[in-house]
């Protein structure tokens, strides 16, 4: 990545470093480059659900009429739900929205710049990202 010399005095070392995360093709791109329609193509290497949601959620969320205030930061309704199901205190639960802000909060609290963050092979981009970002080396 390349910072303009003005910008560069105020941009930290390791954003400075970072290279570009390269997602995954969106199944349009995949469809494109392999010469298939898209209907054929069923990407299992997000984590996504190839089928959406149920009918049960998509009422759920229509009938939800608070989309415009923020939500409880704390989650404490979810997280309730989670420790009753399994069988522990809120206190040991983390809710995020989605894995990168997961692996971004684990990584703030557990490195510090210079320590080794060990990735497995094959493994998330996003793991070495984040712990360069984070002033940690990847191994």
């Amino acid at each position: 990545m390349s910072v303009p010399s003005q910008t560069r005095r105020i941009v930290r070392d390791s954003v400075e470093r970072l290279r570009p995360y390269q997602p995954v093709d969106a199944p349009e791109q995949l469809a494109r480059r392999l010469g298939m329609p898209l209907e054929q193509i069923l990407k299992l290497d997000s984590n996504e659900n190839p089928y959406g949601c149920s009918l049960r959620v998509q009422e759920a969320l229509a009938a939800f009429d608070r989309y415009h205030f923020y939500p409880d930061a704390s989650a404490a309704a979810v997280r309730e739900r989670i420790a009753s199901y399994a069988g522990t205190s809120i206190e040991r639960l983390i809710v995020g929205n989605g894995a990168d802000e997961l692996i971004d909060l684990l990584l703030l609290t557990v490195i510090d710049p210079g320590d080794e963050v060990i990735l497995p092979v094959p493994t998330f981009g996003v793991y070495r990202a984040r712990a360069e970002l984070f002033g940690g080396t990847a191994v």
